[in-house]
Formats: C-alpha cells, sequence, structure tokens
C-alpha cells in the first residue's frame, strides 16, 4: 500500500505522460516548499534578532560612542545568530556599530570589505565589545524599531499551509499532467 503511494505520487515521473522527458516533479514541489519554509525561518530569525538589538539600544540610549553598551547592559544574551548578524555587512551593522572599532571603519570598495570583515570576525569579543546606533543612521533605526517584527507562531502557520498546498498539488499531479497530455 505506502509502497504504491510512493510511487504514484511522490515518485510520479513526468515521463510517464510525456515522451522523452523523466522528470520527478511532485519531489522537486515539496523541495521547494521545503525550501521556502527554510528561507521563512531564517528571515523571522535574522529580523528579529536585528530588531531586538535596535530596540534595545534605542532604549538604553545608545546613540553614541560614548554611551555604547555591551550586549549583557542591553539584555541581549550572547547567542550564535546575534553574533553571526553583528559580524558580517548587512543592515544590522550599517546602524549598529562597535565603539571600540568605529575609528577603524574603512571606507568602501571590495578591499575595504574585505578588511572589515576580517577585522570583524578575528578581534570581536561579544562579551567585552561595546556597541551603539550611529547618529547618521538613527532615523533608520526608529523605521526599523516601528516595523512589525515577525513572530514564529505566523511563520509556522504560513510553512503549514505552505505545505498543505504542495501535499494538495502533489495529490492532484496525476489528473493535473493527464490533463494536459490530453489523455
Amino acid at each position: 500500500m505506502f509502497q504504491t503511494v510512493l510511487k504514484e505520487y511522490f515518485l510520479l515521473d513526468v515521463g510517464q505522460y510525456f515522451d522523452g522527458v523523466s522528470f520527478l516533479i511532485n519531489i522537486f514541489i515539496l523541495s521547494i516548499c521545503l525550501g521556502i519554509c527554510a528561507a521563512a525561518v531564517c528571515v523571522t530569525v535574522h529580523k528579529r534578532y536585528t530588531a531586538d538589538i535596535i530596540r534595545q539600544l534605542l532604549r538604553h540610549g545608545a546613540c553614541s560612542p560614548d554611551k555604547a553598551k555591551t550586549l549583557s547592559e542591553i539584555h541581549l544574551e550572547n547567542s550564535f545568530f546575534l553574533k553571526s548578524a553583528l559580524s558580517r555587512n548587512g543592515q544590522l551593522t550599517y546602524i549598529v556599530k562597535m565603539a571600540e572599532n568605529e575609528d577603524k571603519d574603512i571606507g568602501g570598495g571590495v578591499e575595504a570589505v574585505e578588511s572589515r570583515e576580517k577585522y570583524r570576525k578575528d578581534k570581536i569579543d561579544f562579551d567585552t565589545a561595546r556597541f551603539f546606533i550611529s547618529e547618521e543612521r538613527l532615523d533608520r533605526a526608529k523605521t526599523v524599531n516601528e516595523e512589525k517584527v515577525p513572530n514564529y507562531f505566523n511563520t509556522v502557520i504560513v510553512c503549514l499551509l505552505v505545505m498543505s498546498v504542495a501535499f494538495i498539488v502533489t495529490l492532484f499531479m496525476p489528473d493535473i499532467l493527464a490533463f494536459i497530455a490530453g489523455l
């Protein structure tokens, strides 16, 4: 029973309906949906950490190098995701600066980006590093702070809906292919 369902639905080959084509369409559809779900989770986690650090820095008034705060001072745990977000160039490092290396901030260009990334990865001690929101990026930080932050519950619901649609399409794929092929 299970092998029949597996072969008829999940291992459905388009070559059964069209000559010269061999493609497992349902596996492809399910892979795309799993990728969408993984991307949704990654975006949610990243946006939550970005919003958390910006919100806490604004709340504690860390808007200049002399008012910079450590992660423990703003009550954020020293997690892998937060370290990752603060270690690479992106929206968060555009807004949030590190007090110890602000003077070492290099201009633009490929060499500058590589040098800045190497410096961040090699030198950041997240237990003692002090962060602040740069004054020229304060408006952007306030905009990010006002945006709605995605929550995990909504992400799970979206993933369940995407997987449900994929499952339904998978169940009806033999009929869809038969209709397209004119069988």
